[in-house]
C-alpha cells in the first residue's frame, strides 16, 4: 500500500522560463494552451524547452529568445527543481533580463506592472505556475 506515481524523464536541464522588463514594466503573454483552466492565461515572455531553443525540430526560434542570450541584461538567473513527483530530475531555469528597446509585440503580449500581476494573482485561473513561480522569485531576491 502506498502511493503510486510514473514518473517522467524529460531530461535535467530541460527548460527555460523568462520575463521581460523595461521601466518598470513586465512583458507577458494571454496564452491559450491546451489543459487551461478557462481559455487564457497569463503567462512569462518566454516558456521554452531547450530542444525548441536550439531549434531541433526543424521550428522557428522561440519570439524574444534573442534578450536572454546578452549577460549584462540578465538581473538574476536561478535553476530551480520542477515537480520532483512527477518529473525525474528536472529542473527549470528562470531568467528576468532588463531591456532599453525591444522590437514589435504580437498583439497576445501586453506590458504590465507588478502591482497589476499582483493584482491578477488575487484571481482565480489567471496567471500561469510559471509567471506565478517568476514573480515569487522577484519578491524573494527582489529584482
Amino acid at each position: 500500500k502506498g502511493w503510486n506515481q510514473p514518473m517522467i524523464d524529460q531530461g535535467t536541464d530541460s527548460s527555460i522560463v523568462g520575463l521581460i522588463k523595461k521601466d518598470d514594466l513586465y512583458l507577458v503573454e494571454a496564452k491559450f494552451e491546451p489543459g487551461n483552466y478557462g481559455k487564457l492565461l497569463f503567462s512569462p515572455t518566454l516558456q521554452v524547452t531547450y530542444d525548441n531553443l536550439n531549434k531541433l525540430h526543424d521550428g522557428r526560434k522561440p519570439l524574444f529568445s534573442n534578450h536572454f542570450n546578452d549577460k549584462k541584461n540578465i538581473k538574476f538567473s536561478h535553476w530551480y527543481p520542477e515537480d520532483g513527483g512527477r518529473f525525474y530530475k528536472k529542473r527549470t531555469k528562470y531568467i528576468l533580463v532588463e531591456v532599453n528597446d525591444i522590437e514589435s509585440i504580437p498583439d497576445s503580449f501586453i506590458w504590465l506592472t507588478i502591482d497589476q500581476i499582483k493584482e491578477l494573482l488575487k484571481r482565480d485561473n489567471l496567471v500561469s505556475s510559471h509567471l506565478r513561480s517568476i514573480v515569487a522569485t522577484i519578491f524573494a531576491y527582489g529584482e
